[in-house]
């Protein structure tokens, strides 16, 4: 399909961003994700392939049957890969919503707030709701990666809830997602996504997840917790009696050990706390 596996992840964003700690489990949990859809893709396409090289399809079907002891008919093999994908985009999904909660749980935990979810409206709206003055500033959520987001979830909740959807919003979803399409190309090196729900493949489950992983490092970096939750949680106080060099050097070590943002990078979060220390 011509989809370029070594993904581009912005290392310069990773490296000067504060990630929290639901943020790293929601990269092993993609990981793993990833890892297991692609050796299910090989195995697929081998499939496929080996099947249309037999000559006989219902044969070789039933061969392949009889060797894993396990009995399917040939049915719509034109719309495995589909099936497959639309399954592993609705996981991705799943991840995502509960980053949103793990994310919400540690602010909280952080700076002792009692921030909840509302029903009725998207955990991400709500998310650039809370933290509107701060995404104001920065203007970090790119239009395409909540285009790409929001279309794969209208995905998802067809595949979830088909009788449901409105078909109409999965169309407008779609459009809007294919406006960017100039821009996934040179960000993320693919041509053909997103697709229709009928026609989407593995190169959707790639797109929705590498632009996922950027959307959430993105909300990472941009709602880090107030410096005086900060400083309760890391207990930074006490290197209240250092010299202001030292005392610079430690909080910014204790940022980094916690929080993965690089010392040469944590410049501002640091000053910050040296001043309400």
């Amino acid at each position: 399909m011509g989809f370029m596996r070594n993904l581009r992840f912005d290392l310069e964003l990773l490296e000067m961003s504060f990630k929290y700690k639901s943020y790293k489990k929601l990269l092993l949990e993609l990981g793993r994700l990833d890892h297991v859809s692609e050796i299910n893709e090989i195995a697929v396409r081998d499939f496929l392939k080996q099947l249309k090289l037999s000559g006989d399809e219902n044969s070789y079907l039933k061969k392949k049957c009889i060797e894993h002891d396990i009995w399917v008919s040939l049915g719509n093999l034109e719309r495995i890969e589909n099936i497959v994908s639309l399954n592993y985009i609705s996981q991705v999904y799943y991840c995502v919503q509960d980053y949103f909660y793990d994310f919400q749980r540690e602010y909280n935990e952080i700076c002792k707030s009692e921030w909840r979810f509302e029903e009725g409206k998207t955990k991400l709206f709500q998310i650039q709701q809370m933290f509107k003055a701060k995404f104001n500033k920065y203007d970090f959520l790119d239009e395409h990666l909540i285009a790409i987001f929001n279309y794969y979830t209208e995905v998802r909740d067809k595949n979830s809830h088909s009788r449901t959807t409105n078909d109409r919003d999965l169309d407008k979803s779609l459009t809007v997602a294919k406006s960017h399409l100039k821009t996934l190309e040179d960000v993320y090196k693919i041509k053909d996504s997103p697709k229709s729900y009928d026609t989407l493949d593995f190169e959707d489950f790639f797109l929705f997840t590498q632009a996922t992983k950027d959307l959430c490092l993105k909300i990472s970096s941009v709602c880090i917790p107030t410096s005086e939750g900060l400083i309760d949680t890391l207990k930074l106080k006490r290197f209240k009696k250092l010299d202001e060099e030292r005392m610079r050097n430690a909080i910014a070590l204790e940022l980094r050990k916690f929080y993965s943002i690089e010392v040469e990078n944590s410049t501002d979060i640091v000053e910050e706390i040296i001043q309400k220390i």
